[in-house]
């Protein structure tokens, strides 16, 4: 199968050898998948990242609580979030970098105390004393619950990762990533030498620091002071590392997502990975279709096995045809669709992680403009019209670049010809095309129609006229150019969406599934 390999993103409004401008999606990089007969395209659409919502359920009780907080609600108001609990006093340890060797009894703390912010309810109180007010993920909060009755605390929110950044010599004070009915302590840190003396305070109710038992069980969202000895990067028997930021975002380009998922411990883990409903994804499976590897949708969940010692790469793909089929079933009139669920990793150690998924289709999926490099590995001959031969291996391979525009749907009742408003807009195959930023265009500044826009120039004849708008600094034009040697002139489609003369782009196709993916060598690169 011929594969090809992408290099860049491109995107904006086709101006040239053309009736009139032709948009490239709404001016933004572009996200949609456009497939001909024996390769693939991607192209990319500038992303937002959506909300993943998940529910942190936490127990206090009368007096002090050591509490982790995992989601970001929103709004992020202290008070609000707090409700109607009977709350007397809340504090934020804002520590440093200084190495903690000795723990504060928190009714020992003062309001001007410079390591702590403090939140207390009553209005009264001056702002000087009151100076906490924000609710943050991955913090820990020391919360007094007054009257006599335990409580628990709802938090809706965003659950963003962060792991554990251990002090050396140090206490830490940090919640860690386990299950509602969590792990003995003892189990839990039995793999990291750094934490071999469990040295470990959780607070009491009266406000006292009190050192754990070992066998005593870990409890999800709840604050503890730990001690590491030397330097550690320990996040627990089984650790997860993203590849960037806080969360697993395909946006509205990256066809596949990767994650890693590591065993600290000696013995073999167990992992068991599900995903949410509202977010279609599929995770690769190297041991399906006996051994050769194999896509399966994750709403079923999915089973690793870590090695002791061992690290595995988790591959995460989207279905965007079934995003923006679902976003079309509600609104016929939608353009794109933000999708967002959760992914949740458990393994039979106590180890749980929350990780939000995000990701953005397009429901004209083939507008924009496509480039990348194509290699045939086989060829047939046209012996007789519309009977080609088999294709056959060729000895060596022959790469060439492709670069095609797709224009946006005609809305009803406008272009011409039949089938208004119905289909893509026209198909055209490029010699050459270069892009600018016209920073002279004045949208409304929204996200659909910012200020200024890419545009697309098929002629260099037009590049003197955005000369001026798109200077940089050293008074040089701003400009990128691609092209192909493959073709004299550009080419446009016919009626039917078929290329003259060019049997390799001779039928249009809607997005491909995952499980196309494997014919990507490189997506990116």
């Amino acid at each position: 199968m011929p594969t090809i390999r992408f290099f860049c993103p491109w995107g904006g409004t086709l101006r040239g050898k053309t009736a009139g401008p032709q948009t490239a999606s709404d001016g933004s990089r572009t996200g949609h998948g456009l497939a001909v007969p024996t390769f693939m395209l991607l192209a990319l659409l500038e992303a937002l990242p959506a909300q993943a919502q998940a529910v942190q359920e936490i127990a206090l009780q009368p007096g002090w609580n050591g509490v982790f907080v995992e989601v970001q609600p929103e709004p992020r108001q202290l008070k609000e979030a707090l409700g109607d609990l009977p709350v007397e006093r809340v504090l934020l340890w804002l520590g440093g970098e200084r190495r903690v060797q000795f723990i504060t009894n928190p009714e020992e703390i003062v309001p001007e105390d410079p390591e702590w912010l403090v939140y207390v309810p009553d209005e009264r109180v001056p702002a000087e004393v009151a100076t906490l007010h924000a609710l943050l993920a991955n913090h820990v909060y020391l919360v007094k619950l007054s009257g006599d009755e335990a409580r628990t605390w709802t938090l809706t929110g965003t659950p963003l990762y962060v792991p554990v950044t251990w002090k050396a010599d140090s206490y830490t004070l940090t919640g860690l990533r386990v299950a509602a009915s969590g792990p003995a302590f003892s189990a839990f840190f039995a793999a990291s030498p750094a934490h071999a003396d469990l040295n470990l305070l959780r607070l009491t109710v009266d406000g006292q620091w009190e050192r754990v038992d070992a066998a005593s069980t870990m409890r999800r969202g709840e604050a503890y002071w730990v001690y590491t000895a030397g330097a550690s990067a320990y996040q627990g028997p089984v650790s997860v590392t993203l590849q960037d930021g806080e969360r697993l975002d395909f946006g509205a380009a990256l066809p596949e997502v990767t994650f890693d998922v590591g065993n600290a411990t000696d013995a073999p883990q167990v992992c068991t990975l599900t995903g949410t409903p509202g977010l279609p994804l599929s995770v690769w499976d190297p041991a399906a279709n006996e051994g050769e590897g194999a896509w399966q949708a994750l709403s079923t969940g999915h089973e690793l096995t870590l090695a002791p010692g061992a690290a595995q790469a988790v591959r995460l793909a989207v279905n965007r045809t079934a995003m923006a089929e679902a976003a079309l079933a509600k609104a016929a009139d939608a353009d794109r669709v933000d999708a967002e669920g959760l992914l949740v990793l458990r393994s039979d150690s106590g180890s749980e992680y929350r990780l939000p998924v995000s990701a953005r289709a397009s429901t004209t999926p083939r507008q924009g403009l496509w480039v990348g490099n194509v290699v045939l590995d086989a060829v047939s001959e046209n012996v007789q019209k519309n009977l080609p031969t088999p294709p056959k291996d060729t000895t060596s391979q022959f790469q060439f670049r492709l670069i095609v525009h797709v224009g946006e749907t005609p809305a009803a009742g406008e272009g011409e010809g039949e089938g208004e408003g119905e289909g893509e807009g026209e198909v055209r195959l490029l010699r050459q095309v270069v892009q600018l930023f016209d920073r002279t265009y004045i949208g409304t500044g929204s996200a659909a129609d910012p200020e200024g826009q890419l545009v697309l120039l098929t002629t260099d004849a037009k590049i003197e006229e955005y000369q001026v708008a798109n200077e940089s600094v050293s008074g040089v034009p701003v400009a990128r150019r691609v092209s192909t040697a493959i073709l004299s002139s550009d080419v446009a489609a016919d009626a039917g969406g078929t290329f003259p003369n060019l049997a390799f782009a001779t039928q249009n196709c809607t997005p491909e599934s995952p499980t196309h993916l494997l014919q990507f060598t490189s997506i990116l690169g």
